[in-house]
């Protein structure tokens, strides 16, 4: 049995964004595994981050991650990345030294080192065009920012 800790970035329940949650849910939950809904806009999530040390909303989500085995990602692209809220979030919660520190090589030149290495991710990423339109005009983006991301370094991604 595994534990899904699911955020999920989109405001209308009758999106194809919220059919794939619910689907996850309802396959997992039939699997015998558990879930962990994380809605951030039902939850009205402050994505604005101003260099504050991290509050109770910010270290109970960390808490939930923690507790989980794969992390689930559910969003839709606009305009070529992911909702503010939901990247608000990920600066927010995915935040150093908690998720990542960095190694120093020379000055202020270094690399991220994941502190999460024993999660897993599954990242659904919705977007209203033909993927060869996507991959050939806009350079697959936002996968690009994922995968350049520190959640490369936390092996999310294999």
């Amino acid at each position: 049995m595994k534990k899904f800790f699911i955020v999920y970035g989109h405001y209308d329940d009758k999106s194809f964004n919220a059919a794939i949650k619910n689907t996850f849910i309802d396959g997992a939950l039939e699997a015998g595994h558990k879930v962990d809904l994380l809605d951030l806009y039902k939850e009205k999530f402050n994505p604005v981050f101003a260099g504050e040390e991290p509050g109770p909303e910010i270290l109970d989500h960390q808490k939930r991650i923690e507790d989980c085995d794969v992390i689930v990602f559910i969003a839709p692209i606009w305009n070529f990345r992911m909702p503010a809220i939901f990247e608000g979030w990920i600066d927010r919660v995915i935040a150093p030294p908690w998720a990542f520190s960095f190694k120093q090589l020379v000055g202020n030149y270094g690399y991220p080192e994941g502190n999460l290495t024993d999660k897993k991710a599954i990242i659904f990423c919705t977007y209203g065009s033909p993927r060869l339109a996507v991959t050939t005009f806009f350079l697959n983006y936002h996968f690009l920012y994922l995968w350049l991301s520190p959640f490369s370094r936390n092996n999310f991604f294999p």
